[in-house]
Parts: structure tokens; sequence; C-alpha cells
């Protein structure tokens, strides 16, 4: 029915006479209680469900503006990040809310659709767990709906790469590697061969090796690396060899191999150089930051740790800042500045419950932070930091 039906308005009348139905600021209704609304919808005949289903999924495809976020009020907004940040949960709210009635409603091609857009509109948006939660049903649903690749927009394997790195952000390695193998397995076929594109899977065995370094799994982590590598051109600078080589670095600084990470780190910076690649030149800087504070050179190897900080700033890359934060504070503690290390950790933090990423290493910062709060001897401000 549309606004101004003498019937619906005869209908809404009643229902807030009845002290179910209240009146919203919005020139919206709500259900008075949230039970009445569970109460009825239980009530409903499975038919008259798909129904109503229906009619709010077309209503809402029709009319986005009518979505939840999509009614929040510019006129409340206070700076452009506000704005930005209302902007993506207004999306989020909107595709979420659509593939939930295509799919209460039985129209699997249509929530497929839905559930993809929802997906990648929460990553946008940072909301790592609703765009994990969505592209991991998109991924339940593709071999059930008649041309997923089309609806998609995209084909099996960067459905599960995507649904892998959200997985990963969320500080779930595990499910990252399993996403990401099945992925791998998409690209290579039957085999382990590259299939018919050795970038791409270069580019997944880059990523798991990632996870695997993430989940302190220094062999298949290396293995991943290393067959990375092998399925570059030989010799051929690259963004993509910039990063692998800039991991492999930041690997060997973890595990304690100092000469392979000043090697590969400056190689990393070397190829970052070459190739435009900012954010692995900074990575490799991530690692020669540390080596060079164990092997004496403090202001250098804090130099390189602020500067890579720096430049994921500026690149607005948020995962790898994060990381950034996490070796700057223990550079700092390996250098005997405990309080500064503290203060480093605990910006780190913060930032990471801005940007949705406090499962990813907001914990690490934290446990690093008290740690060395330990170390200080403030006992209260560790436990709290517990």
């Amino acid at each position: 029915a549309a606004a101004g039906d003498p019937d619906l308005e005869a209908a809404l009348r009643e229902a807030m006479g009845s002290h179910v139905l209240v009146a919203k600021a919005d020139d919206g209704y709500a259900f008075r209680h949230v039970l009445i609304q569970q109460a009825l919808y239980a009530d409903l005949l499975p038919s008259e469900r798909r129904r109503l289903h229906t009619a709010a999924a077309r209503a809402l495809t029709d009319h986005p503006q009518w979505s939840i976020g999509a009614r929040t009020s510019t006129s409340a907004l206070r700076g452009a990040a506000y704005h930005c940040a209302v902007a993506y949960h207004c999306a989020v709210a909107y595709h979420c809310a659509v593939a939930y009635h295509w799919n209460a409603a039985g129209e699997r091609r249509k929530a497929f659709a839905a559930t993809v857009r929802a997906g990648l509109a929460a990553a946008d948006g940072y909301a790592y767990a609703e765009a994990y939660d969505s592209l991991r049903r998109a991924v339940a649903l593709w071999d059930v709906v008649a041309e997923p690749e089309r609806l998609a927009g995209m084909d099996r394997a960067a459905l599960l790469a995507d649904t892998a790195h959200m997985a990963f952000l969320l500080g779930d390695d595990p499910r990252a590697i399993s996403f990401a193998e099945d992925a791998l397995a998409e690209v290579n076929g039957a085999g382990d061969s590259a299939g018919d594109d050795p970038q791409r899977a270069a580019t997944l065995h880059e990523r798991m090796a990632r996870y695997h370094f993430t989940a302190l799994r220094e062999g298949p982590a290396l293995a991943a690396y290393q067959r990375a590598l092998a399925l570059l051109p030989p010799g051929e600078p690259s963004q993509l060899r910039a990063m692998v080589v800039a991991g492999l670095a930041r690997l060997a600084m973890l595990w304690s191999r100092p000469d392979d990470a000043r090697r590969y780190g400056t190689q990393a910076i070397e190829l970052g150089k070459l190739t435009g690649a900012r954010q692995q030149e900074a990575l490799g800087r991530l690692a020669l930051g540390i080596v060079r504070i164990k092997d004496g050179d403090v202001d250098g190897g804090l130099a390189q740790l602020r500067r890579a900080l720096e430049v994921f700033t500026e690149l607005g890359d948020h995962e790898h800042r994060t990381i950034a934060y996490v070796n700057l504070g223990c550079g700092l503690r390996l250098a005997g500045r405990l309080g500064d290390s503290v203060e480093s950790d605990l910006q780190g933090h913060a930032f990471t419950r801005r940007v949705g990423l406090e499962r990813h290493h907001g914990g690490l910062l934290l446990c690093n932070a008290a740690e060395t709060e330990l170390d200080r001897g403030r006992w209260e401000h560790a436990e709290r930091l517990m």
C-alpha cells in the first residue's frame, strides 16, 4: 500500500490504538516491543512469511532509502570522517536487509547476489565480522544457484579468497587458511600446478604465507612464500615479488635469522622503490628496523619503524598499520624505552578499535603493553590492561 492509502492509515491507527505499533520521529512505525513482533511473526503461515519477505525485499530494492541505515539523518553529521562512517553503515545495513528478506522469501538467486553485495559493502566499511558472515554464506550458496559467477561478479576462487581475508582480519587464522586452500584448489585445478594463471596463484600463496605467519607456523609460511617466488618470472621486478620478499624478511626477523632478514629487507626496499610499491618498501623497513636495533643501531632502527608507520598511515593501509604499531612497540621495548613502548602499543590498540581490527592485532598490542608495564613494575596498570 502507498502512503496516504485510507485502508493503510486505518490499519495503522488501529494497531497504534491497540498499542501494537508506535510512531517514530522519522515518519515511520515500529513495534512497541520486540516480543510483540516475534509473536506475530511466529503466527504467520509459511506462505504468508514468504509473501511478506518478498514484498519487503522488493520494496527495499525499489526504495533503498527505506532501509534502517539509510534513514540516518544527515543533518546530524559532524565532519567528513563521520559522514563516511555513516555512509558505509547505510550501505551495509541496506544490503544485509535485502539479502535477509530474499533469503527468507526462498529466492536463492536474489539472496545470493544480495549476500555478496552485503559482504563487499561490509568489508569496505571495516565491518569485518559482518563481511565474513555474508561472504561465508555466499560460499555456501555458490553450488545451489544457477550462474553464480555472473550474479557475484567474480569467480569462486575470488570469493573464497575474499572470505579467507575477512577471517584473517578477524584473527581466525585456521579458517583463513582453510578458505585460502580452497581458493588455491580452484586456481590450481586438480594438481598443484599454477593452472592457467601463475600470477594469481602466486598472489594466493603470498596471502597463505601471511596467514601461516600470523598463526606462528614458520615452516608452512616459508614454504608458501617460496612457492610464490617460484611462480613468478625469475629476476623480473614486480610489486608482488616485493611483497613476497618483504614477507620473507619479516619471517626471518621474527624467527631470529638476522642475516636473512637484512638481505630480504634490503631487497624489499629496493624492489619497492623500483616498482613504486610503497607498501612493500615499508614492510621491508619493519624487518630492517628490528634487526638494526638488535645490532645496536637504535636510532637508525627506530627511524625505519617510524617511517614504515608513516607510509602505512599515508596509504590508508589499516592492516599493515596495525603491524607497524606492533613492531614499533617491540622496537622501543628492545631499545629500553619502556614508557614510549607502552604509549605506542596503546595508540595502536585504539586504532584497531576504530577500524574494526581489534581481533586482528588489538589483543597482541594490549598484551605487549601489559608485559612492558610488568617490566616497569607497574603491576596495577598491567592488571587493568589484561
